[in-house]
């Protein structure tokens, strides 16, 4: 399940913000640090599986989700 990392409430759906400041982010954001590509790889399929799918008229199984997954080397 994901967490709003502002409120901790659960939630599906990720919102993107900008403040005054000029600083932008993403209410509802999971960062997960991964040390393996085994590790890294099972975050991704994880990722996969919290897709939603839904039919439309012209595709039976169109996505209506979207993931990003940002992976930083260090």
């Amino acid at each position: 399940m994901i967490r709003d990392r502002v409120t901790g409430k659960p939630t599906k759906e990720l919102t993107i913000h900008e403040e005054k400041t000029g600083l932008i982010y993403v209410r509802g954001l999971k960062e997960i640090e991964v040390t393996t590509q085994d590790e890294c790889i099972h975050m991704m399929n994880t990722g996969i599986t919290h897709r939603v799918t839904s039919a439309t008229n012209m595709n039976e199984g169109s996505s209506r989700s979207h993931a990003i997954f940002t992976v930083t080397i260090e």
